[in-house]
């Protein structure tokens, strides 16, 4: 074996070592980042007691709102708010121990999983941006207030205020 080649194999298996450890180095040091921005972000789980009160609370609602349940004794209500509560919390997961939680919301952020935020990034920002250049095309106003009263795309709209149609609509009701 040349003693040229033995010295340069010599040398990039210590670059790799080093390299492998500032690697593992940087990926330790990511991930307690990460988790303790989940811990501050979530208030050591006190977030969850939140979730479990809007839970309640939009629970009691629906049901309360829901014709269906208006014939129902308190006590059936009261029931079937419960185990719609306990369904949610179950969904979510809010009956395990938040530090179990919390490693799996560790592995979900740094897998990039960032749940529903994907889906909706873009659409709100180009649904504005669509009302927004429609609205400047149309140079109709209401009669009422300074209002767009339609969201052609034509400067030639012919469309009726809506507030005289409304107007008329509901003194033809009456």
């Amino acid at each position: 074996m040349n003693p040229a080649t033995g010295g340069l194999l010599r040398d990039i298996r210590r670059l790799a070592l080093f390299m492998g450890r500032r690697l593992l180095a940087l990926v330790v040091t990511v991930a307690i980042g990460v988790y303790l921005t989940i811990l501050v972000a979530n208030m050591g789980g006190r977030v969850d007691e939140l979730r479990r009160v809007q839970i309640r609370s939009t629970a009691a609602e629906a049901v309360r709102a829901d014709p269906a349940f208006f014939d129902l004794p308190a006590e059936e209500r009261n029931e079937l708010i419960e185990r719609r509560v306990q369904l949610d919390v179950e969904r979510l997961r809010l009956d395990e121990p938040f530090i179990w939680r919390s490693f799996d919301y560790l592995r979900q952020a740094v897998l990039l999983d960032l749940g529903r935020a994907r889906a909706h990034a873009l659409r709100p920002r180009r649904a504005r941006r669509l009302r927004r250049s429609s609205a400047s095309a149309c140079r109709r106003r209401c009669c009422c207030s300074a209002r767009p009263t339609c969201w052609c795309s034509s400067s030639r709209c012919s469309s009726p205020c809506r507030c005289r149609a409304a107007m008329a609509a509901r003194s033809t009701a009456r």
